[in-house]
């Protein structure tokens, strides 16, 4: 099985052709800790699966819940809770015959290469999990997090927002113009990694520094 990691930093493991199973992904996955159970749950006896598929997929995949055009943007996961999941970890069972990928968004590298003043500004503010950008009328409340943040396993600092969610907790010209510079400085090219699928894939990153988007370029038939 063949595995590498895009980033400098361990952010996100990527492994070739190795997971054929769900029992293989369950297993693979205990070593990381205890599960969160998703709000989206694959069903009542797996509360901890999430399974990302359009209805047209969704009879090979399984009974559970469809999650169409669910991810289309910048973002990391679970950031509506104030302790978000450490990783997530994503297994793929199938795939369309041309697009579908996952692109990753190294936050640690694109707060390295911030000048020392612009790091100066950033590291002391906190943002604000807007929710009205959500865009699927989910009713939660906001979510506050430092916009800087320093990772406790690897020592080293990283941004932390979600891009259409992002709001700062001070709303004047400087706020809204830190907004756009962030939102353009993250997604240069490269800061990302974008990931071709393939069956039994499975992709591990941290949710603490790394954005993810997926992209819904195929038919949906």
């Amino acid at each position: 099985m063949e595995y590498f990691t895009p980033f400098e930093d361990p952010s996100v493991m990527i492994f070739r052709d190795g997971f054929d199973t769900q029992e293989k992904l369950v297993s693979f996955s205990k070593f990381f800790g205890e599960f969160y159970h998703d709000y989206n749950k694959y069903s009542e006896d797996k509360p901890w699966l999430f399974c990302l598929a359009n209805e047209a997929a969704k009879k090979f995949v399984g009974d559970g819940k469809s999650n169409d055009n669910i991810g289309g943007y910048w973002h990391t996961d679970y950031g509506f809770l104030l302790a978000p999941p450490k990783y997530t970890i994503i297994r793929c069972v199938m795939i369309p015959p041309i697009g579908g990928e996952t692109s990753l968004l190294d936050l640690i590298s694109a707060y390295k290469d911030l000048s020392d003043e612009m790091k100066n500004l950033l590291d002391p503010l906190w943002t604000i999990r807007d929710w009205k950008n959500d865009g699927r009328n989910i009713v939660r409340k906001d979510i506050s997090h430092p916009l800087v943040m320093t990772h406790p396993t690897l020592n080293k600092k990283h941004l932390y927002f979600s891009y259409r969610h992002l709001k700062m907790n001070f709303q004047d010209k400087i706020g809204n113009e830190l907004v756009e510079f962030l939102k353009n400085h993250v997604t240069q090219e490269k800061y990302i990694y974008t990931h071709k699928w393939k069956p039994n894939d499975l992709i591990i990153w941290d949710n603490r520094c790394t954005m993810k988007k997926v992209h819904f370029d195929f038919d949906p038939s």
